[in-house]
C-alpha cells in the first residue's frame, strides 16, 4: 500500500519539477564554463606560486644574462584573446638585479617592436617582499597584429620574475592575477 507522502512524491507534477530542475542544472553547468578558469601553478624549482586563468604550459631555455648563461623558466597560457606569461631565473654570480631587470624589460619591448622610451612606467598594486616595477606598452605581436602589453618585474634575493599579459584585459582579471602571486614560506 502506498502512503500519501509517497503518492505526492511520485506524482506527474513532481516528475515535471524534477525534469525542470535537471534542465536548469544542465543550463547552469554550461554557463559555468568561463573564459577565465583560474588555477594555481608553480614554477619548477622556484618558490613562486601564481594564479593563472588557463592551464599553463611549461618551458625553459638558456638565455644570456650579463654575459653569462642562465636558465629561464616559463609558464604561459592563452585564453580570451590574451596571453598570460610568468617567467623566472636566478641571477648568475656577479650580475646585479637592476641589470637583469633592465635587460629583461628591453628584451620584452624589443620582441614587441617598441622602443624602450615609449614604454610607460606602471606601478602595479601587488603585495611583494622585494623589488617591484612595471611597464605598459602598445606593440606588435610576431604575427603582425597589434597588442597591448603589461608586465610586472619582481625580485627576491637571487631570483627575478616577470609576470606579463599580452592582450586586452580588464582590471578585475589583472587584479586576480597579481593578487595570486605568492612566494612559498622559507623554512
Amino acid at each position: 500500500m502506498v502512503g500519501v507522502a509517497d503518492e505526492r512524491a511520485w506524482s506527474p507534477a513532481w516528475g515535471r519539477g524534477v525534469r525542470l530542475a535537471g534542465l536548469c542544472g544542465v543550463v547552469l553547468l554550461a554557463a559555468c564554463n568561463p573564459t577565465f578558469n583560474w588555477r594555481q601553478a608553480r614554477l619548477a624549482d622556484f618558490g613562486l606560486r601564481v594564479l593563472l586563468p588557463c592551464k599553463p604550459q611549461a618551458a625553459q631555455r638558456t638565455v644570456g644574462v650579463g654575459g653569462q648563461a642562465a636558465e629561464l623558466h616559463m609558464l604561459s597560457c592563452d585564453t580570451g584573446g590574451v596571453t598570460f606569461a610568468v617567467s623566472a631565473l636566478r641571477l648568475p654570480a656577479g650580475v646585479g638585479v637592476d641589470t637583469v631587470l633592465d635587460g629583461w624589460k628591453r628584451a620584452s619591448l624589443l620582441s614587441l617592436n617598441v622602443p624602450v622610451e615609449q614604454a610607460k612606467a606602471w606601478q602595479p598594486a601587488v603585495r611583494w617582499v622585494g623589488g617591484v616595477t612595471g611597464w605598459q606598452a602598445e606593440g606588435v605581436r610576431h604575427d603582425g597584429t597589434s597588442v597591448v602589453a603589461q608586465a610586472v618585474l619582481l625580485s627576491h634575493g637571487a631570483e627575478v620574475y616577470q609576470v606579463a599579459v599580452y592582450g586586452p584585459v580588464t582590471q578585475p582579471v589583472l587584479t586576480e592575477l597579481l593578487e595570486g602571486l605568492q612566494r612559498d614560506a622559507t623554512p
